[in-house]
């Protein structure tokens, strides 16, 4: 009865290493104290192993993160790069605009400061409102300025 309950035993767990070196070095009739000493080596042995194992095996995990995560940033920088040439492509288109848009705009001078006038011909007060009348009436100029009119801006601004 008792060796079917240990070939049971045996049938779920495999004896360890440690466990087998301390059957057989009893059954040797070695010192308890040297066999004591043999086992706990063996033990630490077999426990140090677990931890390689199990440390393999997180580093694994981890350089497949890594190779994971050096992929996102590959897509990343291609993603940036891109933005970063549609950014450059805008700003050019931009100031491209803002050239045209100069150019199209007379300047007049009223007080100390430049300003842009892209007007055609308005009538205001009675009077003809375009950038040849306003360079010629700086008072005008003055007062549409001062009303915030949307076709004089000050020049860089």
């Amino acid at each position: 009865m008792a060796k079917k309950a240990e070939n049971q035993g045996a049938a779920t767990a495999a004896p360890s290493i440690a466990e087998q070196l301390e059957k057989a070095l009893s059954q040797a009739g070695a010192p308890a104290e040297e066999i004591k000493v043999l086992v706990d080596f063996v033990k630490t042995a077999e426990t140090t192993q677990e931890l390689l194992k199990k440390s393999d095996e997180a580093l694994e995990a981890k350089e497949a993160e890594c190779i994971d995560l050096h992929e996102k940033v590959e897509t990343l920088e291609k993603e940036v790069s891109a933005a970063r040439e549609t950014l450059k492509e805008l700003e050019q288109a931009i100031a491209s605009a803002e050239q045209q848009a100069t150019a199209k705009a007379d300047e007049i001078v009223v007080g100390k400061e430049t300003y842009l006038v892209d007007a055609g011909n308005y009538k205001f007060d009675g009077e003809i409102v375009n950038a040849e009348n306003l360079k010629e009436n700086p008072k005008l100029a003055q007062k549409l300025i001062e009303l915030g009119v949307g076709f004089i801006k000050m020049k860089g601004a």
